[in-house]
């Protein structure tokens, strides 16, 4: 059991300390390209691929889409109690609900339950990264009208990668093949990309309320597996969904967290404490929640 664990949790770790070495040395990382190149073209990719490589069913896309935003709800339901009862900046729990799925989340997920989980994996991915996306400017702008920021939305070109997945599951139609060998060709740089750019970004963070950064950490982790064991216990949810869930909701923070806060001036500091001590935590939590999903769950 160890050696799955080291084969699964290894390759993200040093993915993340090449871009962690790579943060703290003189050589500059070019983030805001990797990351528009990644969020503009390998995750689409990524998602468009996976889809069209395997056989997932519409009723099944739309039960791990709800499965989602249920437990998505129910996280934010936590994080205000928490922040209004320790009389915090609500604007707090957007880091204390949306977890990692991008950076670390797929990649977990793909080594250690291969395609089919990956299939499912991107399915809270899209569903986390719509909502990042718009809510983050929604909720944390004070900039512009409502109609403005809403537009937004529809430049995000993962909802048009979602859109060409969902009509891959509808119709059942395949790529034909040269669009499917590019379109894999250029998935195939998101992952990696993903977990260095997660190191340099963790190289760089500033982290300085570390009290408030705990009680971020304390809500995304214990309370999004807590949620989400909920979930699944009460919705009667089994077998892969059921691990995936729990899993991706063990995630730390997503850094995306800290460049919303950081973008619209609200508790950088806080948030990126949150990220670095969530992050910091996972690695002593994830190898534990996956030994208990693939040897006991």
């Amino acid at each position: 059991m160890f050696d799955v664990l080291l084969n699964v949790v290894a390759p993200v770790a040093i993915c993340i300390a090449i871009g962690y070495w790579w943060g703290k040395s003189a050589t500059a990382y070019a983030t805001e390209f990797v990351t528009r190149l990644v969020i503009t073209i390998g995750a689409p990719c990524l998602i468009v691929s996976t889809i069209d490589g395997g056989d997932m069913a519409t009723e099944d896309f739309l039960l791990m889409a709800g499965h989602t935003l249920l437990i998505l709800a129910g996280t934010l339901v936590l994080a205000l109690v928490v922040l209004t009862l320790m009389r915090k900046s609500l604007a707090l729990a957007l880091p204390m609900v949306l977890p990692n799925v991008g950076n670390m989340g797929l990649s977990l997920s793909f080594f250690a339950f291969g395609e089919a989980g990956l299939a499912l994996t991107l399915v809270i991915f899209v569903m986390t990264s719509l909502i990042q996306f718009t809510s983050s400017d929604l909720v944390l702008g004070r900039e512009g009208n409502l109609a403005r920021r809403l537009g937004m939305l529809g430049r995000q070109p993962l909802i048009y990668g979602t859109l060409v997945a969902v009509l891959l599951i509808i119709t059942g139609w395949k790529l034909p093949p040269a669009i499917a060998n590019a379109t894999q060709l250029l998935a195939g740089i998101t992952i990696p990309l993903m977990l260095i750019t997660l190191g340099v970004s963790l190289a760089n963070l500033a982290a300085g309320n570390w009290r408030t950064g705990l009680l971020i950490s304390a809500v995304r982790i214990p309370g999004g597996v807590a949620v989400s064991l909920a979930a699944v216990t009460l919705l009667g949810i089994e077998g892969l969904a059921a691990k995936i869930l729990i899993l991706q909701f063990a995630m730390p923070s997503a850094v995306f967290n800290y460049l919303f806060a950081l973008k619209h001036n609200r508790d950088p500091g806080a948030v990126a404490s949150g990220v670095v001590i969530s992050t910091m935590s996972s690695a002593l939590v994830i190898p534990v929640v996956l030994w208990w999903l693939l040897e006991r769950f």
